[in-house]
């Protein structure tokens, strides 16, 4: 056998060893290579929900989505924190009242420890102060529930952008309470027009 016949045969061995091994360490974790290649394009949602049936529908919703993937699933804030840094998500939806805690005190923690990673809040609440609360707490978003279908893809996309987003119903009640109280985010309101404040401070969806 020829020196450049020998040196082929090698290569084709190696060529061969290389893409068993390959083969094998997606075999043990279930991540095809080509798979998480695509889904690293992806900005990646980590879903917190402890309605299973809710939580289900909506990890479908995101990865049904050509520029989003759901990188991670809890029903609980205890075990929350720990999974932001396993799965490092672009956006964390966090259903504001979990089985174990209401989240209010799980948002001001992941806000300090996870500057980066908005947070999006899901409620059955449609109250202007409960909102409030939560947005005050650290979250940029807050979408009610009964409209989550139709908004949860748009409030994403808006708090991936550095917006604060809520939902168009929940807006107007809670700019009304703000110029109640006649200060939004240290602007004094009482010369300000109810529409104006929604369009800076709430930017949702044809709100003008």
């Amino acid at each position: 056998m020829t020196l450049r016949a020998t040196a082929n045969t090698k290569l084709q061995k190696t060529s061969k060893q290389t893409s068993l091994h390959k083969a094998s360490s997606a075999a043990k974790t279930n991540q095809p290579p080509v798979a998480a290649g695509r889904d690293a394009e992806k900005m990646r949602i980590l879903v917190v929900e402890d309605n299973g049936f809710l939580r289900k529908g909506l990890i479908s919703l995101i990865n049904r989505q050509a520029d989003l993937v759901c990188c991670g699933e809890a029903d609980t804030a205890a075990g929350t924190p720990a999974l932001v840094v396993e799965a490092e998500p672009h956006v964390v939806v966090l259903d504001l009242r979990l089985k174990d805690v209401e989240a209010f005190e799980l948002i001001a923690s992941l806000t300090r420890e996870f500057p980066v990673v908005p947070i999006l809040i899901l409620s059955q609440s449609g109250e202007a102060a409960v909102a409030e609360r939560a947005l005050r707490a650290g979250a940029r978003g807050y979408v009610v529930k009964q409209d989550a279908s139709e908004e949860i893809l748009v409030a994403i996309w808006a708090v991936l952008q550095g917006k604060l987003y809520v939902s168009r119903d929940l807006a107007g009640r809670l700019v009304h309470k703000l110029l109640q109280n006649s200060v939004v985010a240290g602007l004094d309101c009482r010369d300000q027009g109810a529409d104006l404040i929604a369009l800076r401070y709430f930017p949702i969806k044809n709100s003008v």
